[in-house]
């Protein structure tokens, strides 16, 4: 299989469009799973993927007031 095939049917996986050459069959097992793995990036969008993966420190949206008592 030349480079162009397998891009065309990378970039066609990416961009979930339906694109195909006919060589999936032909593709190894880890090929394929490479493959599946990239039409679900593509699928989800890789900006959704990332902010979704990043871990982020809970942020408090309160305060709780502090005030000095006066007693007497």
């Amino acid at each position: 299989m030349s480079f162009i095939v397998i891009m065309v049917e990378t970039i066609s996986a990416f961009s979930t469009c339906g694109i195909s050459l006919g060589i999936t069959p032909l593709l190894s097992m880890m090929s394929k799973t490479l493959l599946m793995i990239t039409m679900m990036v593509g699928r989800i969008g890789m900006l959704t993927l990332v902010l979704s993966l990043r871990k982020q420190a809970p942020k408090h949206m309160y305060r709780y007031p502090e005030e000095r008592v006066l007693l007497g």
